[in-house]
């Protein structure tokens, strides 16, 4: 509030805030304010686009949608955590935060399209939620844990690999096997055929 109207808890700021993966410090701090504003100093991101502000404990606090977008824009590694063999890049990191966004029901992938969609192609952060979504397979559920989404992450890497030896690379995720056995099968079914034409 003390940075005057249109200030809010933003980027990395507002991930820790709002909880999420991979963001478990508010540090740091991060204060969006308008581009019109005139104002300048440490903490102050200066932005063109408007996003949604809400309020949080008493805070403004950009919606986690506009968080996922905005925190693209960070360029330090996170350190890494137990079990990680290198720091946490940026896309990395933003899978994170979106995996722990959708889990905890802040956001859905329609409200990130809508703030894509109502963004310019230069807004700082937006390729970065781009090559996220893009990697992320159509229709696969949030992952349910830090571990597991990290675990993915590898699971790509490999996929990758293979995918660049020739093979083809299917991915189920547990609800398919144990609910959409049918889907299953009948995708397998195509990419056999498929290979054999």
């Amino acid at each position: 509030a003390s940075a005057g109207p249109g200030a809010a808890a933003c980027r990395e700021a507002a991930a820790s805030l709002w909880g999420l993966d991979g963001y478990p410090h508010a540090r740091p701090l991060a204060v969006r304010v308008p581009m019109a504003s005139g104002m300048r100093g440490r903490g102050l991101i200066r932005t063109r686009h408007t996003p949604e502000l809400l309020q949080l404990n008493g805070h403004p606090v950009t919606a986690v949608a506009d968080t996922l977008v905005d925190i693209g824009a960070a360029t330090s590694p996170l350190l890494r955590w137990i079990g990680d063999q290198e720091p946490i890049g940026t896309l990395d990191r933003v899978e994170l935060a979106l995996e722990s966004a959708l889990r905890d029901g802040l956001v859905t992938l329609d409200e990130i399209g809508r703030v894509l969609d109502g963004s310019t192609r230069r807004r700082p952060g937006r390729g970065s939620i781009e090559a996220v979504l893009a990697r992320r397979p159509v229709g696969a559920t949030h992952t349910e844990s830090y571990l597991e989404t990290r675990a993915v992450q590898r699971d790509r890497r490999q996929w990758s690999e293979l995918a660049a030896l020739g093979f083809t690379v299917l991915v189920f995720t547990n609800d398919h096997i144990e609910r959409q056995a049918s889907f299953v099968v009948r995708v397998v079914r195509e990419a056999i055929a498929m290979r054999a034409a």
